[in-house]
C-alpha cells in the first residue's frame, strides 16, 4: 500500500485580492502561503514520501521546496512538470472577477454554467486540461500498483499542483463527468488530498484536509493508520 499526497499551492497575493491565477500569471507565497506550507510540512512527518512532483509555478514550487526543506529530503529532487499546471484562464489570467465580468460575460457566464464547453481566450478548454492531468495521475498510480502487484515496497508520492488541476485529477478517478466541475468542493491553499493505491488500484480517503491551518490535532494520521484488514 501507498499514498498519493495531492496538496495545493499555499496563498499568494492574487488568491488573496481575488485575481484569476492560471497558467501565465503566476506569484510567489505570500506570508501566509508560507505559513501554510511550513504548516503542511510538518502534518506529512508521518508519510514516507519517496517521490515529489511538482507543476512548473513558482507558487507550487515554492510549497514544494517548503515540504522537501522540512523533512530534509536532500536526496530527492523535485520533479517539475508542466502537465500539473492550472488550467489556462488565457485572457482571464490577472484580473479581477469584476474585470473578466466587464470584459468577457459571455464565457464566463459558460464557465459558470457548463464548463465542459468552455474555450478560455487564448487559453484551453476544460476538456484539454482535464485530457493532461488525467494523463499524469494515471501514470503515476499504474506506476505504484505496478509495483506493488509485483510485491515490491513503494514509498508515499507527494504532487504539490493547482486547485483546478487537482479537483480535475479527483474527477478523473471517480468518473465525474464535467459538467459537474462546478459542484466539485473547492480546493483550498494547501489543501492537502490523500489518495491510497493498493493492488486493486486507488481509493480517495481525504479530499481538502486542512487540520494543518485550522484545527488543534493532525487528524491525517488517523486516515493513514492500517485497518486489521490490511496488516
Amino acid at each position: 500500500m501507498a499514498h498519493i499526497i495531492l496538496v495545493r499551492h499555499g496563498e499568494t497575493e492574487a488568491n488573496r485580492l481575488g485575481i484569476y491565477q492560471g497558467k501565465i500569471t503566476d506569484h510567489f507565497l505570500n506570508l501566509t502561503g508560507n505559513r501554510q506550507a511550513e504548516a503542511v510540512a510538518k502534518t506529512l512527518k508521518d508519510f514516507q514520501i519517496e517521490k515529489i512532483y511538482s507543476s512548473t509555478s513558482m507558487r507550487a514550487i515554492e510549497t514544494a521546496e517548503n515540504i522537501n526543506d522540512y523533512h530534509n529530503y536532500h536526496d530527492k529532487e523535485i520533479i517539475p512538470s508542466d502537465d500539473l499546471l492550472e488550467i489556462d484562464h488565457g485572457l482571464f489570467d490577472g484580473k479581477t472577477l469584476e474585470q473578466v465580468k466587464a470584459k468577457y460575460p459571455k464565457i464566463l457566464e459558460t464557465w459558470w454554467n457548463h464548463p465542459e464547453k468552455v474555450k478560455f481566450p487564448k487559453g484551453e478548454t476544460l476538456k484539454g486540461a482535464h485530457r493532461r492531468v488525467t494523463q499524469f495521475i494515471n501514470d503515476v498510480i499504474t506506476g505504484i500498483t505496478r509495483e506493488i502487484r509485483s510485491g515490491n515496497d513503494h514509498g508515499d508520492v507527494l504532487i504539490v499542483s493547482h486547485g483546478g488541476a487537482i479537483t480535475l485529477m479527483l474527477m478523473s478517478i471517480l468518473e465525474i463527468p464535467l459538467r459537474n466541475f462546478r459542484k466539485f468542493p473547492r480546493i483550498s491553499n494547501t489543501g492537502v488530498t490523500l489518495i491510497k493505491v493498493t493492488e486493486k488500484g486507488p481509493s480517495i480517503i481525504a479530499v481538502n484536509n486542512t487540520c494543518h491551518w485550522n484545527c488543534r490535532t493532525n487528524n491525517l494520521r488517523q486516515l493513514i493508520k492500517p485497518k486489521k484488514s490490511e496488516q
